[in-house]
């Protein structure tokens, strides 16, 4: 097993995609106030909003976070999807920086979760218990931490979206006292993703950084390619669950909604991502 104090001090990068998503201060503030060190969590943040919103994005934010705190702000309307916001948080906000060869991990969230006390070291411990040098731990948290209180996360399963062309994955979870282990997934969830910053920037790189503006679900099957199938890496849940995910939010903006083309823009994404994953 390995040494939790040898981890209390390793460094995480999380990058947050954001779409005119009212809760992400809230994601943003549990990320910070449950963790074992605040001061180990740097958090780049890509927001897509309004002007009032860029107005208070920054002040929104708790002073002693505020050192710890990066954040871009563009409207909404020039949204192109998660996977371009994802890419440009990485292209454009860490590389760039001075610091991003000091962060040991980097994970990469939704704008809208919670997580557990002590949910950095915890992750980090679930991460070097692993065995394989190119690994990554991802999958699709509960709706509530009361959902699945007495479950774990097992492994990221596949379904199919019908008329869409695109392939879907949920998370399988089980009861907690009939097994406790780690499972390994034939997938990725980019809603939580996991891995040594090295894999992602400066020793071996790895992120597909291949521009498909508009594409949104099908953000996962291009990262499943490139990194299990093209980079040999192998998946794993969570050993616990680290978070909750807001699924339903109801009343909220959504992309597809606010661009007058998306359909036809994003079904020109699918097309192109098709083309990388089966030619």
């Amino acid at each position: 097993m390995i040494n939790k104090n040898k981890n209390k001090n390793k460094k995480i990068c999380i990058s947050i995609c954001s779409y005119r998503d009212s809760d992400v201060y809230n994601t943003i503030h549990s990320l910070f106030k449950n963790a074992s060190n605040y001061k180990n969590i740097f958090v780049y943040v890509y927001l897509q909003d309004s002007i009032y919103t860029f107005c208070k994005s920054f002040f929104c934010i708790k002073n002693i976070y505020r050192q710890n705190f990066f954040i871009k702000t563009t409207s909404y309307k020039n949204a192109k999807g998660p996977l371009y916001a994802r890419q440009y948080i990485i292209k454009n906000m860490i590389q760039p920086s001075n610091k991003f060869k000091m962060f040991d991990y980097y994970l990469q969230l939704d704008s809208h979760m919670r997580f557990i006390p002590n949910w950095d070291i915890i992750l980090i411990n679930n991460y070097e218990n692993l065995f394989p040098e190119k690994k990554i731990i991802s999958y699709y948290p509960p709706g509530s931490f009361l959902e699945e209180k007495e479950k774990i996360p097992v492994l990221i399963e596949k379904t199919k979206i019908h008329n869409d062309r695109i392939d879907k994955y949920k998370t399988r979870f089980i009861n907690s006292n009939i097994i406790r282990n780690y499972f390994s997934s034939e997938y990725i969830a980019a809603g939580f993703f996991f891995t040594e910053m090295k894999f992602i920037l400066y020793e071996k790189k790895n992120y597909p950084m291949i521009e498909i503006p508009y594409l949104f679900q099908g953000e996962e099957m291009l990262l499943t390619y490139y990194f299990i199938k093209n980079n040999n890496f192998i998946i794993f849940s969570p050993c616990e669950n680290i978070a909750i995910h807001k699924y339903n939010r109801n009343n909220e903006h959504k992309i597809w909604n606010n661009i007058e083309n998306w359909k036809e823009l994003n079904n020109q994404a699918i097309e192109k991502l098709n083309k990388i994953i089966y030619n």
